[in-house]
C-alpha cells in the first residue's frame, strides 16, 4: 500500500468524485481509479459506493477514513521534520545522566524535537561529563552533578524524583545496611539513613533492583521504576520521602543550546515521568 493510495482515497471523499479529487491532486482521474482499485485490492473490502451523483463512503470505507487522514499528517509531518534540519548544522551531540529513567531517555531521544533538532543522544554517567564535554565527545550534557569549570555554562532545568525501597525493614535504624545507589551527592546528602551503611554505586538501574532481589540491598531508584517495580513485587516498599533532586543542562558552545532550551523543556516534560520541570530556567556560570 502507497501514500498516495490513501491521498487518493482521501480526496475521493472530500471532493465526491474520480474528477473532483483529479483537480485536487493534479492527476488524471483514470490514474486515480487504478489507485483506488489497487487500495481496495489490499484491503480487500470496497471503500466507495458508485452512485449517478459521484462516489461516497462504503461502511468500511468510513471506519478507515479518520486513521487515513492521521496517516496522511504524520507523513506531512515526516517531511517537515526533514525540512526543518539544516544540512549544514553538525548534530547536537547530547548524553543524559545513567540516573535518569532510561525508558524516558528512549522516548526523548525519539521525539520530534530530537529529530527535527538532530540530536545524537547517549548516556553516561555524571561523574565522567566534565571529561566528555572537555575532550569534545559531547556537546551537551543533562545531569544531576553540578560542573566546576570556566569554560562550562549552566542551565537549571528541574528536579528529578527518586525514591529508597526496600523489603520490609527500615534502613533508617541502627544496623549494618547495604544501599544501591547513583553516585550523587546531593542525592546520598538527603536519604534517611543511620550512621551505619555501606553504598555500593551504580546507575544502572537493573543492577540495583537485582541487588535489591538477590541481596537483600536496598535501592535508590527513579520514582517512576519504583512505581512499576513495587506493583510486581507486593513486599517492596518506599522508605521515607520522595527525594526531589535538580539536574542542569551543561555545556561549553552557547550557539546551539540557548536555541533548543525551550524545546528541550517541553519533551523533558513530555516523555519524563518523574521529572518536574521549572518555569524560570537559571543561567549561570560555573554551578557551585
Amino acid at each position: 500500500m502507497h501514500i498516495n493510495q490513501i491521498q487518493t482515497f482521501i480526496a475521493i471523499t472530500k471532493s465526491g468524485s474520480l474528477a473532483g479529487a483529479s483537480e485536487l491532486l493534479h492527476v488524471t482521474p483514470a490514474a486515480l481509479s487504478q489507485r483506488i482499485k489497487q487500495f481496495e485490492g489490499r484491503l480487500g473490502e470496497k471503500v466507495f459506493e458508485r452512485t449517478n451523483r459521484g462516489m461516497k463512503l462504503s461502511l468500511h470505507g468510513e471506519s478507515i477514513y479518520g486513521h487515513a487522514l492521521t496517516i496522511s499528517k504524520e507523513v506531512e509531518n515526516l517531511f517537515a521534520s526533514v525540512k526543518n534540519v539544516d544540512v549544514n548544522e553538525e548534530n547536537i551531540t547530547l548524553a543524559f545522566s545513567n540516573a535518569f529513567n532510561p525508558n524516558d531517555i528512549s522516548r526523548f531521544s525519539l521525539s520530534h524535537s530530537a529529530l527535527s533538532y538532530g540530536v545524537d543522544v547517549r548516556r553516561m554517567s555524571d561523574d565522567i561529563f566534565m571529561w566528555a564535554i572537555s575532550k569534545g565527545l559531547v556537546d551537551a550534557c543533562v545531569g544531576f552533578c553540578a560542573l566546576k569549570g570556566e569554560d562550562v555554562s549552566s542551565l537549571h532545568l528541574g528536579t528529578n524524583r527518586f525514591v529508597l525501597i526496600g523489603e520490609n525493614e527500615n534502613p533508617s535504624k541502627s544496623g549494618n545496611y547495604k544501599v544501591a545507589t547513583p553516585n550523587i551527592k546531593e542525592l546520598i546528602a538527603l536519604l534517611p539513613l543511620s550512621s551505619t551503611y555501606k553504598f555500593s554505586y551504580t546507575d544502572c538501574y537493573s543492577n540495583a533492583l537485582m541487588y535489591l532481589k538477590d541481596k537483600k540491598y536496598f535501592a535508590i531508584v527513579d520514582e517512576d521504576i519504583a512505581t512499576k517495580y513495587i506493583k510486581e513485587n507486593v513486599n517492596v516498599s518506599v522508605i521515607g520521602d520522595v527525594l526531589e533532586i535538580p539536574f542542569y543542562l551543561h555545556f561549553k558552545d552557547e550557539r546551539h543550546m540557548l536555541g533548543l532550551v525551550s524545546k528541550l523543556k517541553q519533551e523533558l516534560s513530555y516523555h519524563f515521568s518523574s521529572v518536574k520541570i521549572e518555569n524560570d530556567v537559571i543561567y549561570k556560570r560555573d554551578v557551585k
